[in-house]
């Protein structure tokens, strides 16, 4: 899941001919912080995955690794955005709920 995140939040960046500090500029987080995220280090919270798809115009659902078409946010409408974003916040949750559980073992 990590890597799956990580290269997809590359690939996003670099089609959008952005670098790594402006990217993590924008949803307010450090740069070696995104850094981190793109080499699979880290996962993002569910707020900074929300903005990273706002910013990067990208469904969460992509970003996760949970669909292949990188939907952009503005296909969908608002309620449908809301829902995808719980849907994918739930599911966020139960991943990362099992990582930590991983590390602590």
């Amino acid at each position: 899941m990590d890597y799956c995140v990580g290269g997809r939040l590359r690939q996003i960046r670099e089609d959008l001919n952005l670098s790594g500090k402006a990217v993590a500029e924008a949803v307010g987080i450090k740069a070696d912080t995104y850094r981190n995220y793109e080499n699979g280090r880290r996962i993002p919270n569910a707020e900074v995955l929300r903005d990273l798809c706002l910013f990067l115009d990208v469904t969460p659902e992509y970003i996760l690794g949970f669909i292949d078409t990188p939907y952009t946010v503005r296909d969908h409408g608002t309620v449908e955005r809301d829902m995808e974003f719980e849907r994918a916040y739930t599911a966020f949750e139960i991943v990362n709920e099992y990582f930590r559980k991983q590390r602590h073992k």
